[in-house]
């Protein structure tokens, strides 16, 4: 299906007029280009054995309930950062993951600003560590990779919490109708999903501190990394996040500060994550950039593998990383 017969069926302001089939193939459409852009072809992945048996080990003490998204984490830990040779760093990898994924949730991050602010403060207070959910279980990671990553990556992965839970409370606030986009807002817009993104502290993961504890290799590539991160993910969440009938995603309001249709916005959305991985290769040699090519390929297998972006209704695909139970 064309891009000129797609665009029919969105009208400018981002709302879907059509049927669950025909947003099957919008979805499809973008996936296909995305994957042909990057030259990925989808293939079966290995259980990683160790990873689950150290990150169960952890998540059994958790007594609040987030299983879907600790299998999230660490389908995300197998995939996108395989080329990881430290198990703790990997298995933080997995945790870090599945607990953020357990705080973007509207039962947590409450449209209430009082109640979003609260893991905020608690972690900025050091109070977090005595919390028996999240924040506390959180903590007590942010802590650790210190012992993982030189101090400015250690750093940088703590901040990015930081920002995702402002970011999500900011978002909160216009899901309740609080913000009126216009047309000049596109960076707000750009803003607001990288704060909400948290796409610097999983960058400072892709190069373990074991490996490269001289943070100047890979620093410069931390920016388009993250745009990389935060417009993929964005493209491989377009099915499900419609579905849900959200209106307020990265995509929606890209589209409607730019006056263009979904699919169009789509497709400009994944040729900057084409180009922005592009600069990433171009300011990165040898072992680190050897490293970013295994988690370039990686990272965009893993949202077609996970069940978390249902994308097996519009691909096809079996969930290959579905096997563990948690």
């Amino acid at each position: 299906m064309s891009l000129h017969v797609l665009s029919q069926m969105v009208d400018i302001s981002g709302d879907l007029t059509v049927n669950k089939e025909d947003l099957i193939n919008v979805s499809k459409s973008s996936i296909g280009r995305l994957l042909q852009k990057f030259h990925v072809t989808p293939a079966k992945i290995p259980q990683d054995f160790e990873l689950e048996s150290k990150a169960r080990t952890v998540t059994d003490e958790w007594t609040f309930g987030i299983r879907p998204q600790i299998r999230t984490g660490v389908n995300f830990a197998t995939v996108a950062f395989a080329h990881i040779t430290d198990i703790e760093t990997k298995v933080a990898v997995a945790l870090y993951c599945a607990l953020i994924a357990g705080m973007d949730d509207p039962a947590r991050l409450s449209a209430n600003a009082v109640i979003s602010s609260e893991p905020f403060r608690k972690l900025c207070s050091g109070s977090a560590r005595y919390d028996p959910g999240i924040p506390g279980a959180l903590f007590k990671l942010l802590v650790k990779t210190h012992e993982l990553f030189p101090p400015f990556a250690a750093n940088t992965i703590y901040i990015s919490v930081l920002q995702f839970l402002n970011g999500a409370m900011l978002e909160n606030e216009y899901d309740s109708g609080g913000f009126d986009l216009t047309k000049s807002a596109l960076r707000f817009v750009e803003y607001q999903r990288y704060l909400t993104g948290i796409s610097d502290g999983f960058a400072c993961f892709i190069w373990e501190g074991a490996k490269f504890p001289d943070e100047r290799v890979y620093a410069s590539a931390i920016p388009d990394a993250g745009i990389f991160m935060n417009y993929v993910n964005d493209v491989f969440s377009f099915y499900k996040e419609e579905l849900a009938g959200e209106t307020t995603t990265y995509i929606h309001n890209r589209a409607l500060v730019s006056g263009k249709a979904l699919p169009e916005t789509l497709h400009d959305v994944i040729d900057d994550a084409f180009a922005a991985a592009e600069r990433v290769r171009n300011v990165l040699s040898g072992e680190a950039r050897e490293v970013w090519d295994s988690f370039e390929k990686g990272f965009i297998v893993f949202h077609i593998g996970d069940r978390r972006y249902r994308l097996q209704e519009v691909l096809g695909t079996e969930y290959f990383l579905d096997r563990a139970e948690w």
